[in-house]
Formats: structure tokens, C-alpha cells, sequence
């Protein structure tokens, strides 16, 4: 598939390769969600594909859905890409890939997410799980 996909986007006549699904998602937020490492690395390597980071209509990236998933080398590809820069974006529910990984059960992730982009203070509002009415607040000091 990621061949395929490949050879897409290198066809000079194809032009779909930024589109977008109903819910505002891309061909990197698809295989994101469904976990197809070589469709992330093909998608967020080539020159032509210019949403790398997208967010779809509920303010979730590809990263959202990796952490989420626990799709370790997923989220490896998205932190080591150098034209995603979204790594601590919240959703509209004000989660960032690194809640969702915590409310998710992924500690592994978790410690990834955090190294890997340099974290210091782990009580940052922004890589803490936001409350719903009802919810508790997870700091992330909880995934390790």
C-alpha cells in the first residue's frame, strides 16, 4: 500500500494528495488511526504531501490518533519528522497526544513523548489530560 501510495504521489497529475475525508481528516490522519507505519513515513517524507500538521474537524493531528492507538512507531514517526511541529496541539477537547496516550493506558508512550521533545515540567496544562464535567485530572506524572 505504501507503494502505492508512493507512486501517487509522485504522478504529476494526481492532485488529491492534501485532500480531505468528511470529518475533515487526511490520508496521514487515516493511517494514523489505522496504524500503517509506512503510509505515515511515505506521507510525512514527501515533498507533496503539505499536511503533515493537519488537524481534522474535532482539532485532533495524526499524532492524536498514534498516542491514542498506542502505536509506538507511529508516534516515533511523527516526533522525528521535521516538518511536524504539532506535537503538543490540544483537540478540541483540549487533549494533547500525550493526555490521550496517558488516558489511554500507554506509559511507553508516554515516557517517548516527553523525552522526546525536551519536556521539563511535567505540570504543564498542556500535556495534562483537560477535564470533561464529572472527569478527574490525570497528571502525567502517572504514565512512569
Amino acid at each position: 500500500a505504501a507503494d502505492v501510495l508512493a507512486l501517487l504521489l509522485e504522478h504529476p497529475r494526481f492532485e488529491a494528495q492534501d485532500g480531505r475525508n468528511s470529518c475533515g481528516g487526511t490520508a496521514l490522519h487515516v493511517a494514523a488511526r489505522t496504524c500503517q507505519i509506512e503510509a505515515i513515513v511515505t506521507l510525512l517524507g514527501h515533498p507533496r504531501f503539505e499536511l503533515a500538521n493537519a488537524k481534522n474537524f474535532d482539532g485532533n493531528t495524526g499524532l492524536h490518533f498514534a498516542a491514542k492507538r498506542g502505536h509506538f512507531e507511529g508516534v516515533e514517526a511523527f516526533l522525528r519528522c521535521p516538518r511536524f511541529a504539532e506535537a503538543d496541539a490540544q483537540n478540541l477537547d483540549g487533549r494533547t497526544a500525550l493526555g490521550l496516550a496517558a488516558c489511554s493506558g500507554h506509559p511507553e508512550l508516554c515516557k517517548v513523548l516527553i523525552e522526546r521533545k525536551g519536556i521539563d515540567d511535567v505540570e504543564q496544562p498542556s500535556l495534562s489530560a483537560s477535564t470533561q464535567p464529572g472527569e478527574q485530572r490525570i497528571p502525567v506524572s502517572v504514565c512512569g
